[in-house]
Order: structure tokens, then sequence, then C-alpha cells
């Protein structure tokens, strides 16, 4: 047995004697949850700042970062059902006015924009997570990026391209 084993036995006996003698009965804070106001981990000299920015309700960039990212997540799918909504729309429009060919071009136009605004937003929530992932502390729960061509195959089979089926 080492000395810290044995110096550990003692400090626990006398710790056990002191509970049973009541000592331990009128320490203020009693029953009341432990507040950890510093975190060990944080170098002394980011302590105050890190209380000042608490204080004032400022959240880690990593936090912030990965509110944004499920903020820009909700807006994909939202947008994403918006154009799903609009090219059926779009489809019902173009059987009806087959023979117009300014319907077909302004369809076209709005396929490829909407295409394109949706790409880009999942470029960037990609560079957001990219972010996230290089700025949140190793023990922050992982967000995986959008697979691109996947997630736009799926886009295109839910909002085709009608502007085939129009000119057949």
């Amino acid at each position: 047995m080492s000395n810290l084993d044995f110096m550990g036995r003692i400090a626990e006996s006398k710790i056990q004697e002191a509970m049973e003698e009541g000592k331990f009965d009128d320490l203020p804070g009693k029953g009341k949850p432990l507040v950890f106001d510093d975190d060990p981990m944080t170098p002394p000299h980011l302590r105050i700042a890190n209380r000042i920015l608490r204080n004032a309700n400022v959240l880690p960039e990593w936090v912030q970062i990965l509110r944004d990212i499920e903020s820009e997540q909700k807006q994909a799918m939202e947008l994403r059902c918006k154009y799903i909504r609009e090219n059926g729309k779009w489809a019902a429009r173009l059987a009806k006015h087959a023979e117009k060919p300014g319907t077909a071009v302004q369809y076209a136009q709005w396929h490829s924009k909407s295409r394109a605004s949706y790409l880009a937003l999942l470029k960037r929530i990609n560079g957001s997570i990219l972010k996230y992932t290089l700025v949140a502390p190793s023990t922050a729960q992982p967000i995986r990026s959008y697979k691109l061509d996947q997630t736009m195959a799926a886009y295109d089979a839910e909002v085709p391209d009608n502007s085939e089926v129009s000119s057949q």
C-alpha cells in the first residue's frame, strides 16, 4: 500500500467522522446545487472574458454557427417544399397553355433559377458546416455535410423539368 492510498483512507475516515458529528450541517448553501462559474479547462486569462460574454448572453462562436446551420437547414427544407408546389403549378400551366411558346420559356427560366438557388443554399450550408467543424470543440456533435450530387438528384426527382413534357 502506497502513502497516497494510506493518506486517502485517513482523509476519508476524517470526513466520515465529521459528517456523523454534524459538522457539515450548517454550511452556507446546504441543499443547493454547486455552481461552477469557471470552466477548469479554460486558461485563467480567458475566464474573465468568458464570464463577461456569458453575462452579456453572447454565445460561443461554434454554438452560434450551429444555430445558423439549423436555421439554414430549415430554410432549405422550406425552399424545397415551395419549389415542389410551384413546379406543380407550372406543370398545370404548361399543360393548359402548351401552344404558347412564351410559357415554356418562362418555365425554363424559373426552373433553372430555382434549381441554382437551391444548390447555392446547400453549398452555403456546407460552408457553414465546415466552419463549425473547424471551430467547435472536439466533444461537439459532428454534422454531416450535404452530398450535393445525391441531394440534387433527389431534388430533380421531386422538381422535374416539365419543359420536355410540354413540348411533346
